[in-house]
């Protein structure tokens, strides 16, 4: 290890000491660079080297130091003085500083660094400076000399390698070191926008106007060729009048995109400043061209741009010397030629590839940080080189990139790793390395990558420092449903969920932002910030139209943004927000399909298309898009337009606003069936009868709207017929009966409001001007007391109409148009200003209230022994009132885990909060006492004496959840309680078999032998009840409850109760009617059919009758219940509703098909991929309760993630 003296060990003292404390104050308030320079009086540039330890304060800047160092001392809280500390660390940096330009004078003696210039040389590459002192020492007497006549530009031109930003960033350095010259730097690179004039005239402004001074020329507007003379001249004419130079550096002139480019757009090459040659002979009087040197460098080139004068500087043949290879450039070792500390470095950069800093690397290979910083500048330009997008870290060449060997990449992502691993056992501290935060994920995969990004403590400190978005951006990078560690999946599901519930959405327009800053990552972030998957979908094509079709990133994100469309057609809108929210993502869809996304913008337009609360308008667009794909789509919906118009009055109103539509696709172009849309529109207005319907006026008025750009003569006489038909029914009032007046108030504001908008829309206003009048006083009001002639005012007005689904009026970009400005000619500064934007925009992340994760979480976390944990997040998330349920649903929990004794106490703290004598509560805290072994506490809540006829149900119920309970703690007592409700249920089996209530009882008995001591050797009384409640053959099963038939075939499956069962064939004509029946949505029957599937064996079948759930939730929650019953996972139905995450039905024909069931129908492989299908769901909560069995090692890190969220 390398042995450093003290002096080295102060100066790096000074250097981490001023710029640990500058960027302690960046969080009190202006510290940058910039502001730092203003108080110590030097230009910025100074400051950056006094901080990175490349240069070290002049001794005439001692004052100014001082300033500084107290300035920011007194920010931060700390004594305003430069105290002996400081005084000390500054004068051994003087001293090493000195110590080292003495040296320069003779190389033998030390080795020298090369120097990154703020202005771009960052991006310096070439040879080592110590390799260029002669062409360094021409250089810097050509910027000394005096004018004599010669050419005022030297042009350094050399092969690409040899070295010629190195020698630049070293000019450009000491030249700022000297007392009496002015720098003015730009690297040119063909990235980041820095290869073009634009950027060039905005860098170079910003520099000379600093130096130009208060009397300098202020630019107005954009800066132009002749600004920046303009410029030039009076930051030369300021440094001549003190006696100084004025140097100005341009590396890279040839990689400026006009260098080779016909002619057309300007060259940086023709803006410099062009100074005209002095005469032979002629004394050079002393003015701003005398004060002016430039030096630039480039590959040799055969001509310059098309735009530089004949007489430019550039053109002297003078001005240019040429830079030879050295020996060490003619022979560049390869890395694998590289031995000890250089290759290690260099295996981790290869690995690495966005950057690592120095102090990563010293961690990474213990070694002090003094000796990674000498050997990163002593090798860079040829394996190592600035990164240029973070000037504090280092990336391999990328010519050095491919000889890395796969054995040694292995070994250092090992490295990485473990430096990961104890950078996350600190907590991850707000000193954490960059690379780790936002790069390090990335270079793993599969579940690697999943376990890093979902780390709760990673996390929990992303949103704790303002990058929740980047946070979501990672996580969403983890498909669940391809993880193989079902405990990882749900660790993803859970933090995904946490941080879309926390993401506050930022301005949309900060989504193109970052994608146009190059940071894909939190673009994503931004973009699934989103309210809602359709504007997720929206901004995610945001992303694509900035990448374009040429970036690979670029198809994933239109395959995602395609997946949130799917997601989008089953999702509910508010009514506000749904055309609006709808024509955008059709838009959207355009987007992907011009940037090449074909078969992503086809998924948003079906989605858009499947949509039935969207407008017909958007929907139509979204078809005639679709058209050259689907053939005949137009021609469909007018055929379905056809048929709803014999339906119901809503389906006729419908059809007429699809008719109206499907006009418009008509002008100018043939019909879209066999006949014209208007011709159907007028057969239908002539079939209908307004005389005897304030409905079928409605609908005239509306045909008269839908004719009125392609039928405009028969739209008038269809609003003119509507008009006087309205006109009849308002007359004689008194004539008609009160059911007929009610009728008439029901719907006359909307039927006048109607006439008068078709009338206006046809240019007729004035005939419906006098309509608020002719309504009789009698029918001025409606039924629910609102005044019928409001809408029809409002119609008249003369005022636009805005529909509240309409968006809002932009602010305008001007809030963003800088940091665009800014990305586009200078990338680092700009990402800066859009950091900034971020912040002003309000990223704080938001804290959810209670969701309906907490209780199935809680409930997993309890039968899995985190009893504490379970509590704890219970007392965060519910209301006091819901304690006490809460408490005793997690004693159940507990008792389904098997620990009977923290079940007890849960019971025993439901019971001393507040219940409000609430017979549902008192059932839930009864069950809980009953599983909790303590039957004497559970018949005393369970008492029914005095209970109303109205708890009469729920008393009955809990008498139930009870015997369940005490089977295996107190078989006699459950016994009882069983017999006592057998003896009722015989009872309503003499109910005639059409009564409902008879037909319900079934699964409520056949849930009492889970009370039995054996539940499949039912005795044969129970069998004889079983059957008497069941459907006979010569019953119309289609009527019965479907609960009820399924618990009969699932008797009938276990072969438990004989003669149970119906006919086969029955049995399949009503599963085919249950496929295709219309049920009420919550309904969850085929979550019950899909587990008699799975009981049966038929595996297939079971996640086919899962697919047939009406909404996402449905379907989830029958994978859900196969996957409990095919991996045995122990469940209870709850004695009260909504106190688990599934049905109380559902959760009582699981444990019956789990006490039933044969082993030979589990698959606890099979229960797992389901699970994961489950997590990778929109209703991910669902697989929560399979947890604690299939994957019970997740739950502490489930548990420290959620609580680790409610926290902040």
């Amino acid at each position: 290890m390398k042995v450093t003296s003290d002096g080295e060990q102060e100066e790096r003292a000074f250097h981490d000491k001023l710029d640990e404390l500058r960027v302690k104050a960046s969080a009190f308030g202006d510290a940058t660079p910039a502001a730092c320079a203003r108080i110590a009086g030097v230009p910025e540039l100074n400051v950056r080297f006094w901080c990175t330890g490349e240069a070290a304060p002049r001794r005439h800047h001692i004052e100014g130091v001082r300033r500084l160092v107290t300035h920011l001392r007194r920010m931060v809280g700390e004594p305003a003085v430069f105290d002996v500390t400081w005084s000390q660390a500054l004068e051994a940096a003087q001293r090493k500083a000195e110590k080292d330009e003495e040296a320069d004078s003779h190389p033998s003696k030390s080795k020298r660094r090369s120097n990154k210039s703020a202005s771009g040389a960052d991006r310096s590459q070439g040879t080592p400076l110590r390799d260029r002192k002669s062409e360094l020492m021409v250089t810097l007497e050509f910027i000394a000399a005096e004018p004599d006549g010669s050419s005022p530009y030297l042009w350094w031109q050399g092969s690409r390698g040899v070295g010629k930003s190195a020698l630049l960033a070293g000019v450009a350095r000491r030249a700022l070191a000297m007392e009496n010259t002015d720098v003015v730097a730009y690297f040119c690179t063909t990235t980041e926008g820095r290869g073009s004039a634009d950027h060039f005239f905005a860098d170079l402004a910003r520099q000379l106007t600093k130096l130009a001074g208060p009397t300098g020329h202020v630019m107005q507007g954009p800066p132009s060729p002749a600004q920046l003379r303009r410029l030039v001249r009076a930051a030369a004419a300021r440094s001549a009048s003190a006696k100084r130079r004025l140097l100005i550096v341009v590396d890279g002139l040839d990689e400026d995109a006009a260098w080779w480019s016909a002619p057309g757009p300007a060259s940086i090459a023709a803006l410099l400043p062009h100074v005209p040659e002095s005469r032979p002979g002629h004394t050079v009087k002393r003015g701003w061209t005398t004060a002016l040197r430039v030096v630039v460098a480039s590959r040799p080139s055969p001509r310059l741009p098309h735009d530089v004068p004949a007489d430019h500087p550039l053109r002297r043949p003078d001005s240019v010397r040429v830079l030879f290879p050295t020996p060490k450039t003619r022979q560049l070792p390869p890395v694998a030629d590289l031995t000890g500390l250089k290759r290690t470095v260099a295996d981790l950069l290869a690995v690495a590839r966005d950057g690592l800093r120095p102090g990563d690397l010293a961690e990474l290979t213990g070694c002090e940080r003094a000796r990674i910083e000498d050997l990163l500048y002593e090798d860079e330009g040829i394996h190592f080189l600035p990164n240029p997008l973070d000037v504090q870290s280092w990336v391999l060449s990328d010519e050095r990139l491919p000889a890395v060997p796969e054995e040694a990449r292995t070994g250092a992502l090992h490295l990485l790793r473990s430096w990961a691993g104890s950078w996350r056992q600190r907590g991850w501290s707000a000193a954490t390395p960059p690379f780790l935060v936002s790069h390090y994920p990335h270079l793993l995969s599969g579940t690697d990558f999943a376990r890093c990004v979902a780390d709760p403590v990673r996390q929990t400190w992303l949103v704790t420092q303002g990058r929740l978005d980047e946070a979501l951006g990672q996580v969403t990078l983890a498909p669940v449903g391809e993880i193989d560690d079902l405990g990882v999946a749900a660790e993803v599901a859970l933090s995904r969920h946490l941080l879309l519930q926390r993401a506050r959405p930022a301005p949309r327009e900060l989504v193109r932002l970052f994608a146009l800053a190059g940071d894909v990552t939190r673009a994503r972030g931004q973009a699934l910030s989103a309210p809602g998957a359709v504007a997720r979908a929206v901004w995610l094509a945001d992303i694509v139209e900035v990448l374009g079709e040429g970036s690979p990133e670029a198809h994933a994100i239109a395959r995602e943004a395609a997946a949130w469309a799917e997601r989008a057609a089953a999702e509910e809108l508010p009514p506000d927000q749904e055309d609006h929210r709808f024509g955008e993502l059709t838009a959207a869809g355009t987007t992907l399909h011009d940037h090449g996304m074909h078969e992503a913008a086809h998924t948003v337009w079906r989605a858009v298309l499947l949509r039935e609360d969207a407008a017909w308008t958007t929907r139509l667009d979204a078809a005639r898009r679709l058209a050259p794909e689907l053939p005949g789509l137009l021609h469909r919906i007018a055929h379905h337009a056809e048929a709803l118009s014999e339906g119901d009055t809503e389906s006729r109103a419908e059809a007429l606003r699809l008719w109206g539509e499907l006009a418009k696709e008509q002008l100018g172009g043939q019909p879209l069936s066999e006949r014209r849309v208007e011709d159907y529109i007028e057969e239908f207005c002539a079939g209908l009868t307004p005389e005897s319907s304030l409905t079928d006026i409605d609908l005239l008025a509306r045909a008269a709207m839908a004719l009125a750009r392609t039928r405009p003569k028969q739209a008038r006489a269809l609003a003119r017929r509507a008009l006087g038909e309205v006109r009849e029914a308002l007359r004689a009032p008194g004539a008609r009966s009160e059911e007929e007046l009610a009728q008439l108030r029901l719907g006359l504001s909307t039927t006048l409001a109607l006439v008068v908008l078709a009338l206006k829309g046809l240019g007729d206003r004035a005939s419906g001007e006098d309509l608020p009048e002719a309504v009789p006083e009698r029918l001025t009001l409606d039924l629910f007391g609102e005044d019928v002639r409001e809408p029809v005012r409002t119609a008249l007005r003369d005022a636009p109409f805005r529909f509240a689904a309409d968006p809002p009026a932009q602010a305008g970009e001007s809030a963003f148009a800088s940091v665009v400005a800014a990305l586009r000619t200078h990338p680092v500064r700009g990402r800066q200003l859009l950091l900034e934007a971020l912040h002003r925009s309000g990223e704080k992340a938001q804290v959810p209230g209670p969701q309906e994760w907490m209780l199935p979480l809680a409930g997993a976390l309890a039968a899995g022994g985190h009893v504490e944990k379970a509590q704890l997040l219970i007392q965060r998330a519910g209301e006091p009132k819901q304690l006490a349920p809460a408490a005793a649903a997690l004693s159940l929990a507990c008792s389904v885990g098997g620990h009977t004794t923290a079940a007890g106490d849960r019971a025993r703290a439901a019971a001393t909060g507040p219940v409000d004598d609430d017979p549902a509560v008192r059932g839930l805290i009864a069950q809980a006492f009953a599983h909790a072994g303590e039957p004497e506490a559970a018949q005393e809540w369970a008492g029914r004496e005095g209970a109303a006829r109205s708890a009469r149900p729920q008393v009955e119920r809990t008498a139930a959840a009870v015997a369940v309970g005490l089977a295996a703690h107190a078989p006699d007592v459950a016994a009882r309680i069983v017999e006592d409700r057998l003896a009722r249920a015989g009872r309503a089996a003499m109910l005639p078999v059409e009564s409902i209530s008879r037909q319900r009882l079934l699964p409520e008995v056949a849930g009492l032998l889970l009370a039995l001591t054996d539940p499949r050797r039912p005795d044969d009384s129970v069998c004889t009840l079983l059957r008497a409640l069941g459907a006979r053959p010569r019953n119309d099963i289609k009527k019965w409850p479907p609960d009820t038939i399924l618990v009969q075939a699932l008797l009938d499956a276990a072969g438990c109760v004989p003669g149970i069962g119906l006919p086969p064939g029955r049995m399949r004509d009503w599963e085919r009617y249950m496929a295709t029946a219309k049920r009420a949505e919550g309904t969850f029957v085929f979550a019950e059919w899909a587990v008699l599937q799975a009981f049966r064996g038929d595996l297939g079948a079971a996640r086919s009758t899962a697919g047939l759930g009406r909404t996402a939730r449905e379907r989830t929650a029958a994978l859900a219940a196969v996957a409990a019953y095919l991996g045995r996972v122990p469940v209870v139905a709850p004695a009260a509703d909504g106190w688990a995450v599934q049905d109380a039905s559902v959760l009582r024909f699981i444990s019956l098909a789990d006490a039933l069931g044969a082993d030979a129908t589990r698959d606890a492989e099979q229960a797992r991929l389901l699970t994961r299908e489950v997590l990778a769901s929109e209703h991910w909560w669902y697989a929560l309760p399979l947890l604690p069995t299939l994957a019970p090692q997740v739950l502490p890190r489930l548990a420290e993630s959620a609580l680790g969220h409610t926290l902040l």
